[in-house]
């Protein structure tokens, strides 16, 4: 073979190469353009976060409704209505309005497949969106998909499954009260308080003090205990709860009619007074005191145990 041959035949191999090289970049990028159009796609057209004006959540064993009514959620369950947590509310409308169509990973419906994707009866939590037209957009959520960030979900009409880039599993439960506001006290700090006086004859624990909010936020108490020196850091902790308190959940039936009191909890701010006014829970509550407040048309529950861990005798903020 002369050099002119032997220079050509190299040419061509190198332009061949070339062009493999080419036909490979121009395959792979066109699959991952492809399959990135499909995962970004939205799951429901026309659903945003601004248009939704309800969700509806529901499982084998509980479900709720979160409705907006004047430019602020609630929850309904039961037939009584309950401040939602507007945070909790604001974080899983992102999630709804970011709603991906994801891809498919497995197409027919029966009890084995079911029970692999968490979309089993037993488990598949059932989820409703309506926008403010009025249109519904449903589908049914399964387990945490193949990697964290992902959720198996299937769409209300469609047998098959899909695999979607979301949080949808992870933030989506089915117990009403962890989506409602059960704070107690709000829009106070420490330097708001003046003083907190406990007058308390709970069966586990009985109290008749006051703490006193100093400058910079040094607490007394009064009665005071003779030469003993107060623990700041368990003053200070007892204080952060009551002003954090949040219930264990609300009453949602009964009322009042034909309990006593059984104690009081008054905390006086800078600008007004706020009482928690603390009763026997009924048979069939869900705790074992209601809490009532002027500040707040709801019923609170609590559990003995949340208040054992929160309240402190006088000589229990005392340094040993």
């Amino acid at each position: 073979m002369n050099d002119k041959n032997s220079t050509l035949i190299k040419r061509l191999s190198i332009i061949l190469a070339i062009q493999i090289v080419i036909l490979i970049f121009v395959n792979v990028f066109s699959f991952s353009s492809l399959k990135t159009r499909q995962v970004s796609k939205e799951l429901f057209k026309g659903l945003n976060k601004q248009t939704i004006v309800s969700f509806e959540l529901n499982d084998s064993i509980d479900g709720f409704k979160a409705v907006l009514e004047d430019k602020k959620w609630f929850i309904e369950y039961e037939g009584t209505k309950l401040p939602a947590d507007a945070d909790k509310i604001k974080d899983y409308l992102d999630i709804l309005g970011n709603l991906s169509d994801g891809f498919v990973t497995y197409t027919g419906s029966d009890e084995k497949s079911d029970a692999t994707y968490g979309l089993d009866q037993k488990v598949v939590q059932n989820l409703t969106i309506k926008n403010n037209k009025s249109k519904e957009f449903k589908l049914q959520i399964g387990s945490v998909g193949s990697r964290r960030g992902t959720t198996y979900i299937r769409k209300d009409g469609e047998n098959r499954v899909r695999q979607i880039d979301s949080n949808l599993k992870a933030m989506s439960t089915a117990l009403y009260k962890d989506w409602t506001d059960r704070r107690i006290v709000t829009g106070k700090t420490a330097s708001d308080l003046k003083s907190i006086r406990f007058d308390l004859n709970l069966d586990f624990f009985k109290s008749d003090y006051t703490i006193m909010s100093g400058p910079d936020n040094v607490y007394s108490v009064i009665p005071e205990s003779e030469n003993r020196e107060l623990d700041q850091l368990i003053v200070k902790g007892l204080v952060n709860s009551l002003l954090t308190l949040k219930s264990d959940n609300f009453k949602i039936s009964g009322n009042l009619d034909g309990k006593s009191r059984i104690g009081n909890i008054q905390l006086e701010f800078k600008t007004g007074t706020q009482i928690l006014e603390f009763y026997p829970a009924d048979g069939d509550d869900i705790g074992n005191f209601i809490v009532k407040t002027e500040s707040s048309p709801y019923l609170f529950l609590f559990h003995k145990d949340t208040l054992e861990k929160m309240f402190k005798t006088k000589d229990g903020l005392y340094k040993i």
